[in-house]
């Protein structure tokens, strides 16, 4: 979250009134609310964690979704949040761009970045019709790549093969 975090007061200079919400628990929760404390950002930010509250309500109360990762393995949350219509602003690392493509499913950003990461946040909520535009083409497109059937499918051929070489070792 650190690189969100240090995006919010460049996203509140322009929307003074933006609320961040941060999902997570344990150590990444306690370091994130730390930096925003010491940012001074407390009252723009919510915390959410995986305990009290399902990740898909707060996708679903989302106006876009952010993905500040510095690596990322697949991504399961932008897959989520595609899924529910919401416009999805993620770091260029790992797996996430085999997900978005810039600027026509998703927007993607430099991991480490903050000044782009608040750039592609107000370039959402300032143009609806880009987030209009993202929102529908990323849930198009996640629906018709990456369906739950072929995804269950795929992750079980995958613990079958691991299984059948872990045996054959």
């Amino acid at each position: 979250y650190q690189w969100l975090v240090r995006a919010i007061p460049m996203v509140r200079r322009r929307i003074p009134d933006a609320v961040f919400v941060l999902h997570g628990g344990g150590e990444t929760r306690t370091t994130a609310e730390r930096w925003v404390s010491e940012a001074g950002l407390m009252d723009s930010v919510v915390f959410s964690d995986h305990c009290s509250v399902d990740a898909r309500d707060v996708l679903a109360a989302s106006d876009v979704v952010v993905v500040p990762s510095v690596s990322e393995g697949f991504g399961m949350v932008i897959l989520e949040a595609c899924a529910l219509g919401k416009p999805v602003i993620a770091t260029a690392v790992g797996g996430i761009p085999e997900i978005l493509e810039d600027r026509r499913t998703g927007l993607l950003v430099p991991p480490r970045d903050p000044e782009a990461i608040a750039a592609a946040i107000l370039s959402v909520l300032e143009d609806p019709a880009l987030g209009r535009r993202l929102r529908d083409a990323g849930r198009q497109h996640v629906l018709s790549e990456f369906p739950v059937e072929r995804m269950l499918r795929d992750t079980e051929a995958l613990y079958v093969r691991a299984s059948m070489s872990k045996g054959s070792g």
